[in-house]
Parts: structure tokens; sequence; C-alpha cells
């Protein structure tokens, strides 16, 4: 039997326990027990996504998660051009980020700047990219969340981030398609996952 871990949710593969189910409706009686039996009493409940797999509900608290991504980015400040444009956006981007740290962005400034990474320059969005992760893990149905998504699977540009960087980024997209308002299994959800995956797990440990 398989496993499979994320920060949002877990999957078992089952089928090698009843290779029979496959292409057939699973019955909640016959789960191998004997094999994740033990697993299953430690979680809250479970619900099936379909022939062959069985999924258990473990929604990581999102303290855990924070703390993933404290010891991921250190405190770094954000320095240079950060956000080289001659547009009003960029002025309050260069105005808020200069000098600062990512923890030391006001909440309130990334919520109104949801849709703002692409305007700075790499260094900076290295910099500063944690305080836009930070939004997205406390409020994984708002914009910033949404926005992270998209941005997070268009990023091309992946030097100088460190594997545990890339791994915690990609835990916490997963951790955002699990509690968002369409959750893990939507079929937008999967593919945006999928798209960060492919982009960012070529440097995760």
């Amino acid at each position: 039997m398989r496993r499979f871990r994320n920060a949002g949710y877990q999957l078992l593969e089952i089928e090698t326990c009843y290779p029979a189910t496959r292409g057939k409706e699973l019955d909640e009686s016959r789960t191998c027990e004997r094999e994740i039996g033990s697993l299953i009493r430690q979680m809250r409940g479970f619900r099936f996504w379909g022939a062959g797999y069985i999924t258990l509900d473990r929604r990581v608290d999102a303290y855990t998660l924070e703390q993933q991504l404290r010891e991921a980015f250190p405190e770094q400040q954000i320095t240079g051009a950060i956000a080289p444009h001659d547009c009003e956006d960029c002025y309050a981007l260069r105005a808020m980020l200069g000098s600062s740290t990512w923890s030391s962005v006001p909440p309130e400034f990334v919520r109104a700047n949801d849709d703002a990474l692409p305007l700075l320059t790499h260094e900076a969005y290295r910099a500063a990219l944690p305080a836009w992760l930070l939004e997205g893990i406390r409020q994984p149905k708002d914009a910033v969340a949404d926005m992270l998504l998209v941005n997070l699977r268009q990023q091309r540009q992946t030097d100088g981030f460190t594997p545990l960087q890339a791994s915690t980024i990609i835990d916490i997209a997963r951790y955002i398609t699990a509690n968002n308002f369409w959750g893990p299994v939507d079929p937008v959800n999967v593919d945006a996952l999928a798209a960060i995956k492919a982009v960012w797990g070529r440097l995760a440990v």
C-alpha cells in the first residue's frame, strides 16, 4: 500500500489491498482496516473520491505551516529596484517594501496588492514572496490565495530559491487548494497544483 501525504489532506491508494475495487464504488466496510486502521483512528473521518482511493480528512493547522514558512524563508531586507516600472502600483510597492523584511509587510498591504507579485524584480520577489504566502495560509479562500495559485504556476525564474523554500511553496499551494472554496478535487485546483509542482518540483527536497 502506497501512502501520499501533503499539508492539507492525506490520500491513500488501497488498490493493492482490494484490486477488484478498480472501476467500482468502494464499500466503506472493506477499506483494508487491518493495514490502515491505526491511521484511520487518528483521523477525524474519511470519505471517498473515486474507485481505488480513500481521502482521509486531516487538515494541518495553519500555525504548523506558518512555522515551516518561517524556517524556510529567513528574514532579509528587500532591496534593489524592487518594482522598476513607472506606475502608481510600483511607486506603492517601492514605498512599502523598501528596506523592509517580509514579516514587517502589513497584511492589509498584501491584500490590497494581491496581484502585484509580477511587478517585482526577481530579487525583491524572493525576499517579499513569503508575505503573500503567509496571507495565503491565513486566508486560503481570499483573493491573495487565488492570485498565488496563478502566480506560482507562471513563475519561470526560480533561481535563488532553496530546495526547502520550493518544497514549502508547493506545500502552501497544496494547502490552499485543499482549503479554498472549491476543494482538492476541483479540476481547476488540480490543474493549478500540478502546474505549480512542475515549476517548483525541480528544486524541492
